[in-house]
């Protein structure tokens, strides 16, 4: 969400992460009280593209770790604390 840092701490350019271009939008518009740029807007439109995709594997990694979640209840293994099976020893 917000850009590859290590390739920009290296002096290789580098697109802004979804994150930094709504950063920057707000910074932007903060103080102006007229319509935002149609840079402003543009940026909108990518960051929301980009988000759209972070969101699809957000949701199958939560699939996934859901899985995993029912496959150690059912085998009764505690896997967190304050887990409804957790026990201290």
């Amino acid at each position: 969400m917000w850009g590859d840092f290590h390739k920009s701490q290296r002096d290789v350019e580098t697109l802004p992460g979804t994150a930094g271009r709504i950063e920057n939008i707000v910074s932007d518009t903060w103080y102006s009280t007229s319509n935002p740029t149609t840079t402003n807007q543009e940026q909108y439109g990518i960051a929301k593209e980009e988000y759209a995709g972070i969101r699809a594997s957000l949701d199958a990694l939560k699939t996934e770790v859901q899985a995993l979640e029912a496959k150690l209840d059912s085998k009764n293994i505690p896997y967190t604390p304050n887990h409804s099976n957790w026990k201290e020893e």
